[in-house]
């Protein structure tokens, strides 16, 4: 159940974090209070973490993909959705997801493909146009992206979409 895991938190004003919140029969999260956010990510992800970080203190509310690497030494993916929190002591509300482990194996193009399939609700014919391709293409990106994470017809396609939010 990790690999699909929903974290909720809060996090100080430095990007400490000061609370959170999972089922912790899945996986304990209690070391991590105290850290800051950029000791538990890769380094490639920290700049993006203090934009966002910086972003939420403005009252903005952006959502970032961040990596880590796990203890087992394998890089997993989480979107964090940051925004502003009413505790003056902890300013920063977030709340991420762990993408499945495939996530890393799809390029740029077809990670775009999956968010604009969930952001129509599952429309091929809107994700092509916003993304301004054919149908044909976008199914094409559906089958590879079915092939890379072993993914056996639409419906286990349809579920992939949607724990990737």
């Amino acid at each position: 159940m990790w690999n699909h895991a929903e974290v909720a938190g809060l996090l100080d004003a430095e990007g400490r974090v000061a609370l959170v919140s999972r089922n912790e029969e899945e996986a304990p999260v209690r070391e991590v209070v105290g850290k800051r956010v950029v000791e538990l990510i890769n380094a490639e992800s920290i700049p993006v973490f203090e934009k966002a970080l910086a972003d939420v203190h403005r009252g903005e509310s952006p959502c970032i993909l961040l990596s880590a690497t796990a203890d087992a030494g394998y890089v997993y993916w989480v979107k964090v959705h940051m925004m502003p929190s009413p505790a003056p002591e902890a300013p920063v509300l977030f709340h991420f997801r762990r993408l499945p482990r495939s996530w890393q194996c799809l390029s740029q193009r077809e990670r775009e493909v999956i968010d604009a399939l969930h952001d129509t609700k599952m429309n091929p014919k809107r994700a092509a146009r916003d993304l301004g391709m054919s149908v044909h293409t976008l199914n094409a990106h559906r089958r590879s992206i079915c092939k890379k994470c072993d993914l056996r017809g639409i419906g286990d396609f349809w579920v992939f979409v949607e724990r990737c939010r």
